[in-house]
């Protein structure tokens, strides 16, 4: 760490020390597998750049031989253990474009964090981040899930002998009548919930929260006479007002986090 201090003043900073940093900072107070993760990445990324390569150097040029070796299969990286034995990283043979974009926007995060990185000088880590803007490379064709609404009623026949609280019905038919991410309706207040009934809400509204909204807008949204019979449900089994949980988180998560069958 004092290497890579001494590195910043002297206006040159390595990946060695970069990641260093980075990894003492953030890395280490991620959840889950988030630190392997993002030490897998960071050897691949020593690996081929070099560790001691200064960050300003690297370029767009450099991005686009990244992106060629890792859709050729031709990047080899190695670890070394304590007894100095050494071990390849398996990488795959044909990585998809969405892999190979995912390698390269985790540089990218880490360079932005060491912009923002203040030294004892009022300088930063790293001036700047020399990569911004690049275009990764994304799967022409990706390839999502789609659920049918045929699926939706054969799982909807078994959610209530599923659950004895009787609560995943109702989150289910929210899913089907709202289309929202998981994560946004397990975070459902009851006072997100406006039962009044106008001439352009016959049914009331919900209320998407900004905080919980991947691109953070907030807005309310008109309830169909089904996805209005959700929360009504909802209040029946669990009667609750105000900034409370509208339902069971852990219980719904569960449910989302169970395998089929």
């Amino acid at each position: 760490m004092l290497a890579a201090v001494h590195s910043a003043h002297a206006g040159r900073v390595t990946i060695a020390d970069l990641f260093a940093r980075y990894e003492r900072d953030v890395s280490a107070h991620k959840k889950g597998a988030g630190p392997a993760e993002d030490a897998r990445r960071m050897l691949i990324w020593q690996s081929f750049l070099g560790p001691t390569r200064d960050v300003r150097s690297v370029d767009t040029p450099t991005l686009d031989r990244f992106v060629r070796e890792r859709r050729a299969g031709t990047l080899e990286v190695w670890t070394t253990d304590h007894a100095g034995g050494r071990t390849k990283l398996a990488l795959g043979v044909r990585p998809s474009d969405t892999t190979i974009g995912a390698d390269i926007v985790f540089l990218t995060s880490v360079l932005n964090w060491g912009a923002r990185v203040a030294l004892p000088d009022g300088s930063r880590l790293v001036e700047s981040n020399p990569i911004r803007g690049y275009e990764c490379p994304k799967n022409k064709n990706p390839k999502r899930p789609v659920a049918s609404y045929d699926r939706y009623l054969r799982m909807r026949a078994t959610c209530d002998a599923a659950d004895p609280q009787q609560l995943f019905g109702a989150f289910m038919d929210l899913v089907e009548g709202l289309g929202w991410r998981v994560t946004a309706l397990c975070q459902l207040w009851a006072s997100d919930i406006d039962r009044r009934r106008t001439p352009i809400t016959p049914h009331g509204r919900i209320r998407k929260r900004g905080d919980v909204d991947k691109t953070g807008v907030e807005m309310w949204v008109p309830l169909s006479e089904s996805a209005r019979a959700a929360p009504d449900r909802l209040a029946g089994r669990k009667p609750v007002i105000g900034d409370s949980p509208l339902g069971s988180r852990a219980a719904w998560r569960r449910f989302m986090d169970t395998p089929p069958g």
